[in-house]
């Protein structure tokens, strides 16, 4: 089994609850040729997105854990993903995926893009939604402000935002 979706969507809470590998195998050093070919797994790991299409016509079961993209952006904000040294790894291994991620300037921007393009790589698969499950998680314990993604009204990133929500039947 493989749970995957974007980072800072509950996947190391989720690895945990379950008893799951976290991030094993699937991690900032993955390519496709070191994933390991008939050994069964079961696996949590945002890491694992860009590789499931690789899995979809085998017997493995592939869940998508997806989190409301404004939690997600304030996680990313909060943690000051986009310039702290720390995430770097993380930061290029999204780049090898999404390289258009660098057209974005503005940290708001390139988590919202993030979150819509990451999701979009794992296709059409089952999909979970955190928030259905957080009874049992603690995941917002610290208090941030929204980021202002309204301010992204009118623009394509919005209406590819709006469009991946949708899918996942998110609202604002």
């Amino acid at each position: 089994m493989i749970v995957s979706g974007c980072q800072r969507s509950g996947t190391k809470s989720v690895a945990k609850m379950f008893g799951l590998d976290y991030e094993k195998i699937f991690n900032p050093t993955i390519t496709l040729s070191t994933i390991p070919k008939g050994v069964a797994f079961e696996e949590v790991s945002w890491f694992a997105a860009p590789f499931i299409k690789y899995f979809q016509n085998q017997k493995i079961p592939i869940i998508r854990l997806v989190r409301h993209p404004q939690a997600v952006v304030n996680s990313l904000l909060g943690i000051n993903f986009w310039h702290d040294s720390k995430q770097k790894p993380y930061r290029n291994f999204i780049l090898k995926f999404l390289p258009q991620i660098d057209n974005f300037k503005s940290p708001m921007k390139k988590s919202v893009y993030y979150w819509t393009h990451w999701n979009r790589l794992l296709g059409t698969i089952p999909t979970i939604k955190i928030e259905s499950i957080t009874d049992a998680l603690v995941l917002n314990h610290r208090n941030r402000a929204d980021a202002p993604l309204h301010e992204l009204k009118g623009t394509s990133l919005w209406r590819d935002l709006e469009e991946t929500m949708n899918a996942y039947c998110y609202n604002f």
